[in-house]
């Protein structure tokens, strides 16, 4: 019988088993706290996910590859019409944008939440919470699989204890993290876990030099490019997995042998094929265009901004992948073949990312086409612990990794809780919530929602003249004058009446489009300017709602362009007032100027 203690001393010879505990760990607090909360699971499948993910219904349960089924699930589920997200037309019928090879890597999850709810009597739906956590064990799944491989092989080379160490800070502290929890319909999760298997194959097939190991590395290469055509480009680093010519040349050798290359060849175009039949299928053509006015602009690259820029910028949004760039020059100086083939391999990767017609793909957290090769930089990083010959030069480099993953974790905590938006990161915001965690951050730098006024019954427009002969008269006077120099300087604490519109002319009607137009000048993104519309009746607000005066494209130290705007529904003869008041945080001054208010009952 195993002891205690033998039973320790096994679990401590497998470090990757402690990876795992942590990263499951984490992962289960991340889809309980976040994803999982308050129905937000529907939201699992969202943007380009639905199309990544609408193969799987399509064709399991409602075999209708025109995606009809959405319009009826948009009012089930209340998540809108998921199919406008990815239909294309061709041929007078529609098709997905989007490649299959995301649905392929999901379909055994998916076939066993079809059985799960068959047997819970559950609805068989596609998207349902069963569905949808189905796709969230898939990420998880493919992801530590591929971190597992990465394991096997540079432990061989490194310190499993450091290896590990590095797989877990990868999960964590970069945004693998949240495309693998959070948004798990996505394509790059799976694209992290094949191109995982990628590298681990190429190493076996750089070794062994076999027929079978070469087409078995051209089946995981169709794999890659069935969920994501440009990452084909993984071919590119072949000569860094080889470390040297010699090897380079003795690999191709054997991969360019007709009876290695033909098979290969077969064996990867099938896989592509794949994508070809669900198209014809679809709309009768064996080739289409998912993205006719999208496009890659090769002879203007933004590198320097898919590495720098506060945007989506590689460094600043995974900031561990720095040290690799360090273990990278330490590469180039001891093995210059393999430094100078990742460089060119990473470079050539980087030119058609950023080549993009949206080089920041908006919509994103970080530069997410590059979650997809962050297994490149394990490697890099152990090599740069390795290089460290002293023990305490270890010790602080581990430490430091450690201090960089929580600032990447911190990061992904903060983008799932709403306190970073999805676009529109600048400088100024980055650092403004760096670290900050606090609820009274959520939402803080989000473009508000804008709808477009409908057509209106009666109309209310206030053009508003500031009084700046002094701070205690009253702010505002309502003209019909709009006197475009004047502003008005503030820097009190508390709340400010900016004006009062009496409803005498609209009473008795139910429904209110309210817009607010003005400028506003800060000298630095700490103020805390909001803007408050109330709705009152005798007196007392029945409803209020706030607006920051922070924009994603808010820049300091100069005007911006405010626009605020919504609809709000009322009983008859229930509002007699609408109150704009102005809350400024102490010792930072703001300027408005141009204030509209505009109200119309619908």
């Amino acid at each position: 019988m195993v002891s205690v203690r033998q039973y320790f001393q096994n679990i401590v010879k497998y470090p990757f088993l402690y990876t795992l505990i942590i990263c499951i760990t984490v992962s289960s607090f991340i889809l309980v706290k976040y994803r999982w909360k308050d129905g937000d699971w529907k939201r699992t499948v969202q943007s380009d996910g639905c199309g990544y993910y609408a193969y799987l219904p399509a064709i399991f349960i409602y075999q209708d590859l025109q995606y009809r089924f959405y319009r009826d699930l948009k009012h089930k589920y209340d998540f809108g019409d998921l199919s406008g997200n990815f239909l294309q037309t061709e041929n007078n019928r529609h098709f997905n944008r989007y490649f299959c090879g995301t649905s392929i890597a999901i379909m055994p999850f998916f076939l066993l939440a079809t059985v799960v709810s068959y047997f819970t009597g559950q609805d068989i739906d596609g998207h349902s919470f069963i569905y949808n956590a189905a796709i969230n064990f898939a990420a998880i799944f493919y992801v530590l699989s591929g971190l597992y491989l990465m394991y096997r092989l540079f432990s061989r080379r490194y310190n499993k204890w450091i290896v590990a160490f590095v797989c877990t800070c990868v999960f964590l502290g970069t945004n693998t993290l949240t495309y693998t929890v959070y948004h798990s319909s996505y394509s790059h999760a799976y694209s992290f876990g094949f191109i995982c298997l990628f590298i681990y194959l190429a190493d076996r097939s750089i070794q062994k030099r076999s027929r079978a190991s070469v087409i078995h590395l051209a089946l995981c290469l169709g794999m890659v490019a069935l969920i994501r055509p440009t990452n084909a480009i993984v071919m590119l680093a072949i000569p860094f997995l080889c470390g040297d010519w010699k090897t380079l040349v003795d690999w191709f050798k054997v991969a360019i042998q007709p009876k290695v290359l033909v098979p290969s060849i077969i064996m990867f175009t099938s896989v592509i094929a794949i994508q070809s039949l669900i198209y014809h299928a679809e709309c009768g053509l064996w080739w289409a265009d998912g993205y006719p006015n999208e496009n890659f602009y090769f002879d203007r690259p933004e590198i320097i901004n898919m590495w720098f820029s506060y945007r989506a910028g590689v460094l600043l949004w995974s900031p561990i992948t720095i040290l690799g760039l360090m273990g990278l020059v330490i590469l180039m100086i001891q093995k210059p073949f393999k430094g100078v083939s990742f460089f060119i391999f990473m470079f050539c990767n980087s030119w058609i990312i950023s080549s993009w017609w949206a080089w920041h793909y908006s919509g994103t957290f970080g530069m997410r086409p590059m979650v997809d090769f962050l297994p490149f930089f394990i490697p890099l990083i152990c090599s740069l612990i390795h290089f460290m010959n002293r023990i305490w030069l270890k010790t602080t480099l581990i430490l430091l990794m450690s201090a960089i993953s929580f600032v990447g974790y911190t990061l992904n905590k903060q983008y799932m809780t709403a306190i970073i938006p999805w676009d529109g990161m600048t400088k100024e915001k980055y650092w403004y919530i760096f670290m900050k965690t606090g609820g009274g951050y959520a939402f803080r730098l989000f473009e508000p929602y804008r709808p477009i006024m409908p057509e209106p019954k009666q109309i209310m427009i206030k053009h508003i003249t500031f009084d700046r002969s002094s701070h205690d008269s009253p702010w505002l006077e309502p003209s019909s004058a709009y006197h475009r120099d004047t502003t008005v300087h503030y820097s009190g604490f508390g709340l400010k009446s900016l004006v009062h519109i009496p409803l005498n002319t609209l009473s008795g009607l139910e429904k209110y489009y309210t817009e607010i137009k003005l400028q506003a000048y800060y000298t630095s993104l700490y103020n805390k300017g909001e803007l408050y519309v109330n709705f009152k009746r005798a007196g007392q607000t029945i409803h209020s709602e706030k607006f920051m005066l922070i924009m994603p494209d808010f820049k300091p130290n100069q005007w911006n362009d405010l626009r605020y705007s919504f609809i709000k529904d009322f009983p008859p003869n229930w509002i007699d007032q609408v109150e704009l008041e102005m809350h400024n945080g102490p010792n930072l001054p703001v300027y408005l100027q141009k204030l509209e208010f505009t109200l119309a009952s619908l």
